[in-house]
């Protein structure tokens, strides 16, 4: 075979080969009140990974719609899937709409009691359901420079409250090849899906109004530097300080060698 024959089988061969691991690293350095460390983000078409230094990890994959929960600290590891938390959300809710018809039929002093050993899983019959929690974003000025890169900066709110700067940059402008934000709004939706059939399930209202604004958020583009406030003071600030293109191989998106699996804890809840 000539040598021109061998460059264009090469090239066809390559051709067709799926880039199902190819994607986008980012590297994240965080410091903050008693939040201080490195995230690290590996990102393809159907699978992400967070790894946060000394804290727990997280792997979604799209195509089985499976969530691996990792502990570093206890070198273990659990999984769920949309059914199971969909299937958990229900009963959580269920046994939360109980548990209020069963409070509002007590004293006053007993009522304050069992609300005070829900802590606050279970919200005053007696009084009226909280206001849902609504994020805004503000655009602020456009050609900002955080590190290499020029971002638009924006400010969040929520209920007219300051609650961070946003600064925002398109995935094409920091050189990658393919927009890494489809399976972030993937993951969203589904969180948002999930935990919006559950009012019982959401921690606070501020959380929950993250999760629906998620996607919207990255319509803007990649947040690159991220300011929380709290009280009109700085709380936490989280900066994007590497990102690059890269190929991943099956084992980064699996659980440590070594980590022992762990029973679901959302079993336990099913049961009831």
């Amino acid at each position: 075979m000539s040598q021109r024959k061998k460059t264009f089988f090469i090239i066809l061969f390559f051709s067709f080969i799926p880039d199902a691991f190819a994607g986008a690293y980012f590297k994240i350095n965080t410091k903050g009140v008693n939040d201080n460390g490195t995230t690290q983000i590996y990102i393809d078409q159907a699978r992400m990974k967070i790894d946060v230094k000394n804290r727990n990890g997280f792997i979604y994959d799209k195509g089985t719609q499976l969530i691996t929960i990792i502990s570093d600290k206890k070198r273990e590891y659990w999984q769920m899937n949309k059914q199971e938390i969909q299937k958990t959300a229900k009963k959580v809710q269920v046994f939360a709409d109980k548990m209020k018809k069963q409070i509002a039929k007590m004293s006053p002093q007993h009522r304050k009691m069992m609300l005070e050993m829900m802590s606050g899983k279970v919200s005053d019959p007696s009084k009226s359901p909280a206001k849902e929690k609504k994020f805004t974003l503000k655009k602020i000025k456009s050609g900002v420079k955080v590190g290499k890169w020029s971002t638009t900066q924006y400010a969040s709110y929520l209920d007219g409250v300051k609650k961070s700067d946003l600064y925002f940059t398109g995935w094409k402008k920091l050189g990658l090849k393919k927009d890494p934000t489809a399976l972030a709004m993937e993951l969203s939706r589904t969180l948002s899906t999930l935990f919006g059939n559950a009012p019982a399930m959401r921690k606070t209202p501020q959380k929950h109004a993250m999760f629906n604004q998620a996607e919207n958020w990255l319509k803007h583009g990649i947040p690159i530097k991220i300011v929380n406030f709290r009280n009109g003071k700085v709380t936490k600030t989280s900066i994007v300080t590497e990102v690059k293109n890269s190929n991943f191989s099956a084992k980064t998106f699996v659980p440590p060698k070594g980590y022992a699996k762990k029973k679901n804890p959302l079993h336990s809840i099913n049961k009831l």
